[in-house]
């Protein structure tokens, strides 16, 4: 039987915003959230070149995979999980967050335009929220929709993929950051995971738009998701590697993945690459201009 590949595409250990994750398996190519973006602003700097220009290399390489796809996955509507303008929708089984439930206000108008924009195109439209489907050989779960943070984030809900292929089973939690909820965490371990691509907590705003005690919170949920027994690979990435400062913040948990035996990296680790954190860099890309 074919092993099942996870390939992390756009990660920001590799210098952009994005979780564009493919997963081969069963002989189908299933992508979670082709979208890619960037800071608009960070250190009160714009994006340096370097940056820009990752983001086109990194935007081609999401593209090239997504015309290949088979099923294309959209968590929630900020633009580094979907591309709203993409042409690669077109004859895919698109599974989709959905539109109006569930949804803050400016998500809803983005699905709006979106769906306005896309219908025709695809194959087939699954509203993800809480749904099972069978997609030849393959099982994709979608979770509930679970708070993008903490409980009663403004920032809405996100949906989480997993992937099983009656043999190993990889899980996307989106924008969960961390999580921050402890509801997500009861989720996930009743999932029983092999592997776990964790959008990790926004350390970067700790004490202006995120608390102390959530991002605290956040550190000892991560340190429960190593405890699942079915565990091997969890990847750490997103709004934690906007953090210059990220392994001294999550110390607990490389010291708790030890004692387990349990690996913990970032996409960028995972796929044999350096990390790049050029949006944590952007004080010192500008810096040496001068």
């Amino acid at each position: 039987m074919e092993l099942m590949k996870v390939k992390l595409l756009a990660f920001d250990s590799m210098g952009v915003r994005s979780t564009a994750t493919v997963v081969y398996a069963g002989g189908l190519r299933v992508f979670v959230d082709p979208g890619i973006s960037y800071a608009p602003r960070r250190y009160g700097l714009p994006p340096h070149r370097l940056e820009l220009e990752r983001v086109r290399e990194l935007k081609r390489v999401i593209y090239e995979e997504a015309y290949k796809a088979d099923v294309i996955v959209i968590s929630h509507y900020h633009y580094d999980h979907y591309d709203p303008q993409a042409d690669f929708y077109e004859g895919k089984i698109l599974v989709i967050k959905h539109p109006e439930r569930n949804i803050n206000i400016s998500q809803r108008i983005r699905a709006a335009k979106f769906l306005k924009h896309k219908i025709s195109l695809p194959e087939k439209i699954y509203y993800a929220d809480n749904l099972l489907l069978e997609v030849g050989s393959l099982r994709l779960k979608f979770s509930q929709p679970v708070p993008h943070g903490p409980e009663g984030s403004k920032l809405g809900y996100v949906v989480m993929t997993l992937i099983d292929d009656g043999n190993y089973k990889v899980l996307h939690t989106s924008d969960t950051q961390g999580p921050i909820s402890e509801s997500v965490v009861e989720i996930i371990a009743g999932m029983k995971p092999n592997m776990i691509i964790d959008c990790g907590p926004p350390t970067y705003f700790e004490g202006y738009r995120v608390s102390s005690s959530d991002i605290e919170r956040a550190i000892n949920n991560i340190i429960k998701l190593l405890s699942i027994p079915s565990l091997e690979t969890l990847i750490i990435d997103h709004h934690t590697l906007r953090d210059l400062n990220y392994k001294h913040r999550l110390e607990k948990v490389f010291i708790k993945a030890r004692e387990l035996g349990k690996r913990v990296l970032t996409a960028a680790e995972y796929m044999g690459k350096p990390i790049e954190q050029l949006e944590a860099m952007r004080r010192s890309l500008w810096q040496n201009l001068k």
